[in-house]
């Protein structure tokens, strides 16, 4: 049954199939959403109150935002778009997911040491802007992978079998001003994207590597299978998603013989592989918890 909710979709530059799925569903559920992108929103304080537009059109009294994208930018302009949807927070929106959390996240570093600090097991990471001081910390790691800060798909990741061998890299990167993000590489028994939406399981799958291929990425090459996640796994994806203030988000993590590893938390994940390999239609998944939650 369609419900009265004022719904808004924020994409980045344009609509990908993730996108394209939760406007279906959000036309289904609820009715014809509003769509913008994140780079054209605006707002304003006045006489008190404040006030969001998209180009010339204010958008007022909207119930629900599902943000998927901050967009591309300058640091200025992502910050801009973050406070922007921030206001839109304030004035009672319930947003999907926030764009502080979506921030904090996107920032792989920063939440996976928020996460380690609360308990969560990871596996070794270091994080600087000098190839020297890469250089001397990574000695004792061997295999290891050089990950972008804000990547995703595992797009620009590289393996490396010693500091050596990364050297070269690492000091490229200094001198192009690109901060070197560097992770222990951990032999697993399985790569897993653990699907959580309002504090429960939605979708598990594991995710398996092409011949040749360290990644197991979807967008890599990597293909799926099905996965149930239960005991320590099910408790330890949820639990990532609650202490990083998300709504919903996809956990990725390495089991492996002695515990699971955590690697990250993805504030506004694709869900074609895990769609695949659940049968789960995530979309409509997500729209009504959403829906339920705005019951409350």
């Amino acid at each position: 049954m369609v419900q009265a909710v004022k719904c808004l979709i924020v994409y980045g530059r344009g609509l990908d199939i993730n996108d394209r799925q939760l406007y279906l569903a959000c036309r289904e559920l609820i009715g014809k959403p509003m769509l913008a992108r994140a780079s054209n929103l605006s707002s304003a304080i006045r006489g008190g109150k404040a006030n969001i537009w998209h180009g010339s059109r204010e958008l007022t009294d909207v119930d629900l935002c599902f943000l998927r994208s901050l967009g591309t930018g300058s640091l200025e302009q992502v910050l801009c778009r973050v406070g922007v949807l921030e206001c839109m927070k304030s004035c009672g929106t319930f947003m999907v997911n926030g764009a502080l959390e979506m921030l904090l996240a996107k920032n792989k570093f920063l939440s996976l040491c928020r996460l380690t600090l609360e308990g969560f097991p990871a596996p070794d990471t270091y994080l600087t802007e000098s190839a020297n001081w890469a250089y001397r910390m990574c000695q004792d790691l061997g295999r290891q992978v050089y990950k972008p800060l804000l990547g995703s798909m595992g797009f620009g990741s590289q393996l490396f079998r010693n500091v050596d061998e990364a050297y070269t890299l690492y000091h490229r990167l200094e001198e192009l001003g690109i901060p070197i993000h560097v992770q222990r590489y951990v032999e697993k028994r399985r790569d897993l994207r653990i699907f959580v939406i309002d504090g429960e399981v939605a979708a598990a799958m594991e995710r398996v590597p092409r011949a040749g291929e360290w990644r197991a990425n979807v967008s890599q090459g990597g293909w799926v299978k099905p996965f149930r996640a239960e005991g320590e796994l099910r408790e330890l994806a949820i639990r990532a998603v609650e202490k990083l203030n998300l709504f919903y988000a996809g956990v990725d993590l390495l089991e492996v013989d002695e515990a699971p590893l955590l690697l990250e938390v993805n504030a506004s994940p694709h869900w074609q592989g895990v769609q695949e390999a659940s049968g789960v239609n995530i979309a409509q998944t997500l729209v009504k918890a959403a829906l339920r939650h705005l019951k409350k």
